[in-house]
This record gives C-alpha cells, structure tokens and sequence, in this order.
C-alpha cells in the first residue's frame, strides 16, 4: 500500500500540469453533467405543467366506478388528490335535435373547482343544482333559464358559465356540467399521482382491485409520456437515450 502510494505522488509530482488539467476537466465534465440533468428536469417539468393546464394537474380519470369499488381509489394512498363527476345521462335542448347524446354530469364544489374552472371562459362556477355551466360554441343555448330534456324528462336550469370545448380536460367535449353532492350508483373519479414510476401498471393494478373495465380508464397520454411513461417502453427508451447521448458528448468534450 505504502509502494503504491508513493508510485502515485511520484508520478503526480512529475507530471503536475496533467494531474492539474484531468482535474480541472472531470470537475468540468461533473458540473455539465449535472447542468444538463437539472435542465432537463425543468424543461420536462415545465412541459407537463403546460399539458395538464386545462385539466388542473389531474392526468387520469377511472369512469364507472362501480359503488363497491369507490373506496378503493377515494382512500387509495397512491393519489395526492381525487375529483368526482357522475354522468346523469344525455341530454337535448328542446325543439333541436342537435345537441341528443351529449353527456351531463355532475360535480361537488370541490370537483367543480378542480376540474372546470381551468377551463372556465366566461361567468362562474354552479354552486345550485338548477346551475349549469355549457360549452363555448353553443349559440342555440343563451345565458339564463333553459330547458334540457334529460334522460326523457324536461330540467329548467341557469346557465351561470361557460368553457372551453376543444382541451386537454379530462371533462368530456361537448358535456354540460352542473353542480351535486348527493351520488349513489357509479362515479368518475379523477386522480393526481404521488408519483408517476410505472405508472401505466400501476393504475391497471388498482382498476382490477376496483372492478374498473380497462374501456374505462381515461389518461392525459401526451403528458404521462413527458413524465417518461407509456404502455410500451418508447416513450421512456427516447428519455434515457437522449440523456446518455448528451452525457457520452459532454464526456468526449471534457
């Protein structure tokens, strides 16, 4: 040990201007390296921030959710938040044929808060049942009292907002929403990660234990494969080949 050691400062001490310089460049190669991974950690950050803007961060929604299955998602430890919506079913607007098979649904306060209001355009959120918000576009539809034909019977409701139609929302295009907090029967429930490894299976995993249909699961794709998850391996393989390429590039220049 002590051999090698004095091999080692030997060598050091006759060649000092290269000892110098490798040191100089490995801390230059370790300082870009970890440049390059905070930057690109904040860019993919950045960019699913953007994707999930309409939808108030949440990136997928379990539709149907059948009533023994609810507590298996709501107290789920795996969700940092959840937000709930019932479809009451289609409606009409009376005299029109136009508007048959659209969906209405329904959301408590909370809910309403979470998922409409990124994508609200005009007026405020229901906080009544007889309020209603509608989707920008609907000109036939005025603001204030308008009768639906809703699963064969006539609603008179306010129009109190509007939103956006055409969005990366996990709200249905085209559905009118309106406020409720009594729900029996089935429910959509959407939900935020903790955290987003593996997770495709994961939610697969917690959909079997909820007796969700996979038909049913509803995911934000664009923005889960900005995170580096797909139901196949390409959207994390491009991830890690793009990072190793740039380290391996750093590695020659330094």
């Amino acid at each position: 040990m002590k051999t090698t050691w004095k091999l080692s400062l030997r060598l050091l001490k006759t060649d000092i201007k290269r000892t110098i310089m490798t040191i100089i460049a490995m801390a230059i190669a370790a300082t870009l390296a970890v440049a390059v991974l905070v930057g690109l950690r904040s860019g993919q950050r950045t960019m699913f921030d953007i994707q999930t803007k309409d939808s108030g961060g949440y990136v997928m929604q379990f539709n149907n959710v059948p009533v023994s299955g609810q507590k298996e998602i709501l107290n789920n430890s795996a969700f940092k938040l959840t937000a709930i919506s019932q479809t009451k079913g289609t409606f009409e607007v009376d005299d029109s044929n136009y508007y048959v098979n659209i969906d209405f649904k329904t959301m408590p306060r909370k809910s309403l808060y979470d998922l409409a209001k990124p994508i609200l355009t005009s007026g405020r959120l229901p906080n009544a049942k007889n309020e209603v918000l509608v989707p920008d576009g609907y000109d036939d539809i005025v603001d204030g009292k308008v009768t639906f034909t809703i699963a064969g019977k006539k609603q008179t409701f306010n129009v109190v907002g509007r939103m956006m139609n055409f969005t990366g929302s996990l709200v249905n295009t085209g559905s009118i929403l309106g406020y409720s907090d009594d729900f029996s029967g089935p429910i959509n429930i959407a939900v935020i990660p903790k955290r987003y490894t593996n997770f495709y299976a994961e939610m697969d995993k917690i959909a079997a234990k909820a007796k969700v249909k996979k038909k049913d699961l509803q995911f934000l794709n664009s923005a889960l494969q900005t995170m580096g998850q797909s139901r196949g391996i390409g959207a994390a393989a491009v991830t890690t080949t793009v990072v190793l390429v740039i380290l391996a590039i750093i590695g020659v220049v330094a």
